[in-house]
């Protein structure tokens, strides 16, 4: 851009940053692995997926996901009100939340499958379902 045409801009008129930069913006919180979560419900409020840092590949995606615990109060002040972040490049769940970013904020359990199929199947994470 020139600079002549820089200085008509009217800065007013322009979006901020903060109306279409939120899925760049890194989701806050206390770093959680996810098999610390396992079988407890948590409430959802954000996700994102994006292409994995430590892949074998690089295809390979990563859900980011932000969360608190179902059992903490939400009238806690804010040091006492945990938000969790949790990194996974678990493939089920990332398949099962594609799309429902509009739905957040809600609840969810991750339980780990395959352990029905015997001791050798492969284990997985999932969201529980109506099934469980």
């Amino acid at each position: 851009m020139k600079i002549t045409d820089a200085m008509s801009i009217n800065a007013e008129k322009c979006p901020s940053f903060q109306d279409f930069g939120h899925a760049r913006i890194p989701l806050k919180g206390i770093k959680k692995p996810v098999q610390e979560i396992i079988g407890m419900e948590i409430l959802v409020l954000d996700f994102r997926i994006r292409p994995s840092l430590f892949g074998k590949n690089k295809e390979e995606l990563c859900l980011d996901l932000q969360f608190r615990l179902t059992d903490t109060p939400s009238d806690l002040p804010m040091p006492q009100t945990r938000v969790y972040v949790a990194h996974t490049n678990a493939k089920v769940l990332i398949e099962q939340i594609t799309g429902f970013e509009h739905r957040c904020p809600f609840r969810a359990t991750i339980v780990m499958r395959g352990e029905e199929n015997g001791p050798d199947a492969k284990q997985f994470y999932s969201f529980k379902g109506d099934d469980d």
